[in-house]
């Protein structure tokens, strides 16, 4: 199983791992660390402390997802992130 499995996969609340992914349906996990989740008000996304180009690809393989990365700046869905540990919901 490929990584855009495991993200399809968690997009379809399903059970799924490959390599450094992992979904449990609810959580995605990139290296152990959460960086989507379904809550029950929504999608929440999350560079998860590692603001790298890695977890902005993965985070922007996720439907209704856009990751930007200028100068040190992080944008998920056009909203600026404070902090690479801030979750945005999507």
């Amino acid at each position: 199983m490929k990584a855009i499995h495991v993200i399809e996969a968690f997009e379809s609340k399903q059970p799924a791992y490959a390599g450094n992914y992992h979904s449990d349906g609810k959580t995605l996990c990139l290296f152990g660390n959460p960086i989507a989740e379904h809550r029950e008000d929504g999608l929440y996304v999350t560079f998860a402390g590692w603001p790298t180009s890695t977890t902005a690809k993965a985070l922007n393989w996720i439907s209704g997802v856009s990751v930007s990365r200028r100068g040190g700046d992080i944008s998920i869905n056009g909203k600026t992130v404070e902090t690479s540990l801030d979750w945005v919901k999507v």
